[in-house]
């Protein structure tokens, strides 16, 4: 297991909850999700980062804490100043995200992923970004 194992395992669940009615990407910025084309949903998962929580006096084991960004995207052009279709699409796939993921617990993981954050949205354009932050552990030894 990689030290960035649990972003390949949200995509995965996510592309297994949502099928085909959101494009599922893994990307380095949460800014990637502005190039869905025309019309259009989709998920862009981002690892954004961490703390150690603990380790060991010697320095052999620690238990880390990942942050991973999921923005959710939904582009609408009917109305775009407004953005209220964009904004229903993306509020109805964040629903179908977080009843993926929470309380969910990645195979690499060493607890559920706990939803921590929720950063300001964007739109802009008839583009409606929602990010939503999770939190879960990993253990870490030196062999």
């Amino acid at each position: 297991m990689g030290f960035l194992a649990v972003g390949p395992e949200i995509l995965d669940r996510l592309e297994q909850v949502l099928g085909d009615t959101a494009r599922v990407r893994d990307r380095a910025s949460p800014q990637d999700v502005r190039d869905l084309p025309g019309g259009g949903a989709g998920v862009v998962v981002v690892y954004d980062g961490g703390r150690v929580c603990e380790s060991r006096p010697d320095g052999r084991a620690v238990r880390l804490e990942q942050r991973w960004r999921v923005v959710v995207g939904a582009r609408n052009v009917a109305r775009p100043r407004s953005g209220a279709p964009a904004r229903a699409e993306a509020g109805a796939l964040v629903d179908r995200v977080l009843a993926a993921l929470l309380g969910w617990r990645p195979p690499s993981a060493a607890r559920p992923l706990t939803l921590v954050e929720l950063p300001e949205p964007a739109h802009q354009a008839g583009l409606q970004r929602i990010p939503l932050t999770f939190t879960t552990d990993i253990l870490r030894s030196a062999p």
